[in-house]
């Protein structure tokens, strides 16, 4: 549901089905590719002026309790939305904040058009 939200608020959602490396090139634990990947998508979207992120993680759980801190510094100065879900999470809070986020990305400058 959250990526068709997205997707109606003109933003084009890239999920876990985008790979950034070969998982053939990175071993096969299934939790290294997870983190490679993530890692290596945050360099791509840091570098690229068009890309944005949302990072849509599980509350500290697994590889999420870690990433996140590598992910951070990897973004720098460049903003991201974190959204940390249970089984409790609400949809209407998640879009408000993905709405809120890309407003203030429109609103800030270099942002999107």
């Amino acid at each position: 549901m959250l990526r068709e939200k997205l997707v109606h608020l003109r933003g084009r959602p890239a999920d876990e089905r985008f790979r950034v490396e070969d998982p053939r090139e990175v071993g096969h634990d299934r939790r290294e590719r997870l983190v490679r990947n993530r890692l290596a998508a945050a360099t791509i979207i840091r570098d690229d002026p068009r890309l944005q992120a949302i990072y849509l993680t599980s509350f500290n759980c697994g590889p999420d309790s870690f990433i996140i801190d590598f992910f951070r510094q990897i973004m720098g100065h460049k903003p991201f939305l974190e959204l940390e879900i249970d089984d409790h999470t609400a949809d209407a809070g998640l879009i408000t904040r993905c709405e809120a986020f890309l407003e203030s990305l429109k609103m800030g400058k270099g942002g999107l058009s």
